[in-house]
C-alpha cells in the first residue's frame, strides 16, 4: 500500500514520538486510568447486538486490550478469546482482573503490527480498542492492516476506532456546545478548546491539519503527552480498501453512515470502522 505522508503538528519529539506514546501507556498512572473501565462504546454494543448468534463459534483477538475494559463483555460470547497489549503493566492489570473473574481468557504481551504468533486464517474477529491504532506511525498502521487481514479467516470481521481529523474544526468553534442560552457553559467549553490549541498545537499547524487527509497531532490525552494519528473517514476507507471489503463507517454514537458523501460531515472525535477480510485468492 502507498504511504501518503502526513503533517507533523507540534509533536513533543518528532523523531521519537511513537516511543514516547509507548512509554506513557506503560506508566502506572496511565494504567490506573484504565483499570476501572468496564463499559462498551455504542459501536461495540451494536456489534454484539448484530452478531451475537454468530459469535458463539468464533475465535476473537482483542488488540490493545489494556486493563480489560472489553474482555468481560466479549469473552463469554465467543469460543476462543485472546487479548494482547504492548504495555507490560496493562497486560499484568488485565491478567490480574481475569484471575479474579475467569480462567477462560488468554491475555498476553503482543504488538498489533506483528501478529506472527497467530497463524494465517486463524481468527474470526479482530477488535482494536479505544483508538489504539491511532498511537502508531503510518508505516506501522499499514503493517497492522496487513497483519489483521492475514490472521483473519475469509470474511472475518475487523472492528476498530480511530481519531477523526474532522473533529478539529468542531473543537475550534462553538459546535457541540449545548446552547447559547447557557452562556457560562458555552464560555467554559470555548475556553477549554482554546487551551487545547494554545498548549498542544500552533494555530498555523492546526489550520494545515484541517486541509490534510491525515495528521499527527499532540492532543489533550494524558495532559497533552501523547501524539495521535487523526484521519478523515474517506481517507480511512481508502486505506482499508485493498485488504478489506464491505467497509462500514460509524459515528461514535453508533450511527452508521452509508453514503460516502456524508463522510465529510462527521465531526465526532472518533469514528468506528467495521469491515470484512477480503477472500484470499488461491
Amino acid at each position: 500500500m502507498e504511504l501518503r505522508g502526513i503533517e507533523m503538528i507540534n509533536t513533543p519529539d518528532e523523531s521519537n514520538w511513537y516511543q514516547s506514546n509507548k512509554t506513557a501507556y506503560a506508566e502506572q498512572t496511565t494504567v490506573a486510568d484504565y483499570q476501572e473501565a468496564d463499559y462498551l462504546e455504542p459501536c461495540e454494543s451494536r456489534f454484539i447486538d448484530e452478531f451475537r448468534t454468530e459469535m458463539v463459534g468464533w475465535a476473537m483477538l482483542d488488540i490493545a486490550v489494556g486493563a480489560g475494559r472489553t474482555t468481560m463483555h466479549f469473552m463469554p460470547l465467543v469460543a476462543n478469546y485472546t487479548g494482547i497489549d504492548y504495555s507490560p503493566p496493562m497486560v499484568e492489570a488485565c491478567q490480574a482482573k481475569m484471575d479474579r473473574e475467569s480462567d477462560k481468557a488468554r491475555i498476553r504481551l503482543g504488538d498489533m503490527s506483528d501478529l506472527s504468533d497467530f497463524p494465517d486464517d486463524s481468527i474470526d474477529f479482530v477488535l482494536i480498542s479505544y483508538n489504539a491504532i491511532s498511537a502508531l506511525p503510518e508505516d506501522l498502521r499499514f503493517r497492522t492492516y496487513s497483519e489483521v487481514a492475514r490472521v483473519l479467516r475469509p470474511g472475518g470481521k475487523f472492528l476498530f476506532s480511530t481519531f477523526n481529523l474532522q473533529c478539529i474544526w468542531a473543537r475550534l468553534t462553538l459546535k457541540g456546545t449545548r446552547s447559547l442560552t447557557r452562556p457560562l457553559f458555552t464560555l467554559r467549553k470555548f475556553r477549554d478548546r482554546a487551551r487545547w490549541v494554545i498548549r498542544a498545537n500552533s494555530i498555523r499547524g492546526v489550520l494545515r491539519a484541517m486541509r490534510a487527509d491525515a495528521a499527527l497531532i499532540n492532543d489533550s490525552s494524558h495532559n497533552q503527552r501523547l501524539t495521535h494519528y487523526y484521519i478523515r473517514p474517506h481517507e480511512q476507507v481508502w486505506q482499508l480498501s485493498e485488504l478489506f471489503e464491505n467497509i462500514r463507517v460509524l459515528d461514535r454514537d453508533g450511527t452508521e453512515v452509508s453514503d460516502p458523501v456524508q463522510y465529510r460531515r462527521l465531526e465526532s472525535d472518533w469514528c468506528f470502522y467495521l469491515c470484512d477480510a477480503v477472500t484470499k485468492s488461491v
